[in-house]
Parts: C-alpha cells; sequence; structure tokens
C-alpha cells in the first residue's frame, strides 16, 4: 500500500509528529510525487515515540527534514513546507556518504520556517556524486523555487549548489529580513569567503534562469557574493552575476540594496526583457 503513494498533503495539525512511527523504519515512497504541509507546527521538547525512546536522536536541531523520508522519495517533483515547526536549521543536509539527489524535484516552495538557516548545506571539499550515478546530480531538475517569511537565512544558494541548479527557471524571495545575498561566495562550512569557492567564477551559473524576484528584503547588501572592487579587466571573462540570464528581474523595497548590474555584466545580459526596480530607499 505505502509503495502506491503519489500525494501527502499535510494542512492544520497543530500536533502532528510524523507521518509514519517509528522514524527509523525505511518506508518505500519511491512512488511520491507531492509533499506539502502547512501550519504544522511541532515541539521537539514533546517528542515520545511508543516503545521507541532511542530514537530521540531522530530529532537534533541540525537534523535534516525529515531525513528518513527524503532518502526514500526519489521521484518527488513537488515540496512544500509551510510554517513547519517541524523544520529546524536545516532543510537538507548533504554529504558524500549520503547524498540527498532528488533528481526529479521541480518544485520547492519554503515558507515561514522561523528556524532554518541553510536550505542546503553541504561541505564543498567533501561532497562528491557516487559514481553510479554518472547522469544524475543533486537537485538536477529543479525549475522553481519560492522562499517567503524566513528569517534566519543568511544567503539561498552556495557556490556547490549554484553549480548543480543548471535547470533553475524562476527564482522567488519575499520577506527574508536576515537574508543578505543570493548567491554567497562563502561555503556552507565557513563564514568567510574560502579559495575553494573561486572555481564558481568560471562556470555560466543558472543559464535557464528566466524570472528573479526579490520583494522587501530589508538585509539585502548584494545578489551575488563576487566582490565587484577586486575585478581586474583580465578577470572579466571569469566572472559571472545572477543577473545575466532572466529574461525578467523584479526587485521591490529592497532597501540596503546600493547596485545590482556589475560593470562587466551589461553585454553579457543579451537575454533581459525586462528590469523592475521600486522602492529601494536607505
Amino acid at each position: 500500500m505505502i509503495k502506491g503513494v503519489e500525494i501527502i498533503h499535510i494542512t492544520d495539525c497543530s500536533s502532528f509528529k510524523d507521518v509514519f512511527t517509528p522514524a527509523s523504519t525505511n518506508f518505500d515512497l519511491g512512488a511520491l510525487r507531492e509533499y506539502v504541509t502547512s501550519d504544522t507546527s511541532f515541539d521537539q521538547s514533546d517528542v515520545i515515540l511508543e516503545g521507541e525512546t532511542s530514537e530521540m536522536n531522530e530529532y537534533t536541531p541540525n537534523m535534516t527534514y525529515p531525513s528518513y523520508l527524503l532518502h526514500t522519495c526519489h521521484h518527488l517533483q513537488h515540496l512544500e513546507l509551510h510554517k513547519d515547526g517541524r523544520v529546524k536549521e536545516v532543510v537538507f543536509e548533504m554529504d558524500s556518504q549520503r547524498p540527498l539527489l532528488l533528481p526529479y524535484l521541480q518544485v520547492l516552495e519554503l515558507h515561514g520556517l522561523k528556524d532554518m538557516s541553510h536550505v542546503w548545506k553541504c561541505n564543498w571539499n567533501n561532497f562528491l556524486i557516487p559514481q553510479h550515478h554518472p547522469l544524475q546530480f543533486p537537485f538536477q531538475n529543479l525549475t522553481n523555487i519560492s522562499l517567503e517569511h524566513c528569517h534566519n537565512i543568511k544567503y539561498l544558494f552556495s557556490p556547490l549548489m549554484a553549480k548543480f541548479l543548471s535547470n533553475l527557471k524562476d527564482v522567488y524571495v519575499e520577506e527574508c529580513d536576515g537574508i543578505e545575498e543570493v548567491v554567497s561566495s562563502r561555503d556552507d562550512e565557513n563564514k568567510e569567503t574560502t579559495p575553494s569557492t573561486s572555481s564558481h567564477q568560471h562556470t555560466t551559473l543558472f543559464p535557464c534562469l528566466d524570472i528573479l524576484t526579490l520583494h522587501i528584503l530589508s538585509g539585502l547588501k548584494r545578489i551575488d557574493g563576487a566582490d565587484q572592487s577586486q575585478l581586474s579587466a583580465q578577470a572579466v571573462g571569469a566572472c559571472w552575476s545572477l543577473c545575466q540570464c532572466p529574461r525578467r528581474i523584479y526587485i521591490e523595497m529592497c532597501d540596503a540594496l546600493s547596485s545590482l548590474i556589475p560593470w562587466y555584466a551589461p553585454q553579457q545580459m543579451k537575454r533581459l526583457e525586462e528590469l523592475k526596480v521600486q522602492w529601494c530607499t536607505r
């Protein structure tokens, strides 16, 4: 019966903890295409699994949202998490021992996740794609991402994830007060920029991006983490900007944002059809 489940929706369940228990059980959810939760609050201090007290470790704050399910949802296409109290600091925890591929995921919506500090978290130096998946990369078919009312996140994409998301078409970010940049130059495991991240400057990122929307982001200082003041004329060919590929860019009420398009980018913005910036006052 479980093998045939294609859609799971959980809405307005304030005491909801798990779809299946115990958490350590391996369920086959290979047919699941859509998973949606909304207003599902959950206090970790109240977790008591019947006859499985040892499973308390499954609910540590830095745990992937629920990792014991996502690692079995190989054909998941649509994931929405709205005000889900079970989501803690990281939504997708990725490592070389157990990479989370989700190669068929197309739509990702994350709204009102107050504790979330990272959408993806992985170690740039240690992360490897298994050789038995030569044509699969993490989130390789993701086309739409929507991030709203998530105030604890500093950036959306790390250099590693930016390289993987080659089919992304629509990025929408609204009312995330803590966000400082959309694409960061720092690795997930480091607070500062490191030399290991510099290789992303030699790759055309988000080549399919159609729409970039940034609304009401009071802390947004820049679109990407590149230091434009440090770029020489010789480095122009190797540089990139999130603004180079979209056909449409909409920016509204981003008061800390002082500049948008780097000096080297206009000649590369051949796809841009519409640019709208309004109500950005310091």
